[in-house]
């Protein structure tokens, strides 16, 4: 039986919507992530490995270049947001800055109830909820000083087992991918950013400044670091002693 002109017309309208969401759904899938620079850290190699730790700190509180130090060196680095550039500090500006102090060795994961990474799967679980990442392998996680988001790095290939396994953890191959995620509900929030590395299977410690609003990714052995602007929600959440 032939149809009606306006049956065709319906038709016409329905597969123009679906081609319409197909390409809206293939454009989001290649759409570019943006990139964190790569810093090497030149000013703080020598002869000797480099241990201690890293230390984050504001110029201003919550505003200003972010001032990077290690425990071990004196030059101090200083993080411009709006250069997205890195540079070593003027002498005695870690001593004149008013922001808090975070240190990177005292940051540690979410409660293991609230969020975890199975070791076996190299999943992300909320619980016995599996929670989605933007890499097929979850490799770290780090709780906001706050407690109310964790920083996540996964990536997109297999787990590259390390040469350093006191380092608290393993790389892996492929893209590396930050995300924030509000706790506890273990939800996206921002972007995803890609955070560079020079070597299939480096290994990388997330750290949050004092004030939430950066996640610094440095090397193991202090080679290199990134940064990752994290924006903060956009209501801030009260949270249940």
């Amino acid at each position: 039986m032939p149809y009606s002109k306006s049956t065709w017309l319906v038709i016409a309208v329905a597969a123009v919507i679906i081609l319409a969401a197909g390409i809206a759904l293939a454009l989001r899938a290649y759409r570019p992530i943006a990139q964190a620079p790569l810093f090497t850290l030149d000013l703080w190699q020598g002869e000797k490995a480099l241990h201690g730790q890293i230390m984050l700190r504001r110029e201003a509180e919550g505003s200003g270049a972010l001032l990077i130090k290690h425990s071990e060196r004196p030059t101090v680095y200083a993080y411009d947001p709006a250069k997205r550039s890195l540079t070593p500090a003027a002498e005695g500006a870690w001593e004149r800055a008013a922001g808090a102090v975070a240190e990177c060795e005292a940051q540690a994961p979410p409660p293991y109830s609230v969020l975890h990474i199975d070791s076996e799967t190299h999943k992300l679980l909320a619980g016995s909820r599996e929670v989605g990442t933007a890499g097929k392998t979850a490799l770290v996680l780090r709780a906001s000083p706050s407690g109310r988001r964790a920083a996540v790095l996964s990536a997109t290939g297999s787990i590259v087992e390390g040469i350093l396994p006191f380092s608290g953890g393993s790389g892996a191959s492929g893209q590396y991918l930050h995300q924030t995620l509000s706790l506890p509900e273990a939800t996206p929030v921002g972007a995803t950013v890609g955070v560079p590395v020079r070597r299939s299977g480096d290994s990388l410690t997330p750290c949050w400044s004092a004030d939430e609003r950066f996640v610094v990714y440095y090397h193991v052995l202090f080679f290199y670091l990134s940064i990752v602007e994290a924006n903060p929600p956009s209501t801030p959440r009260k949270v249940s002693p």
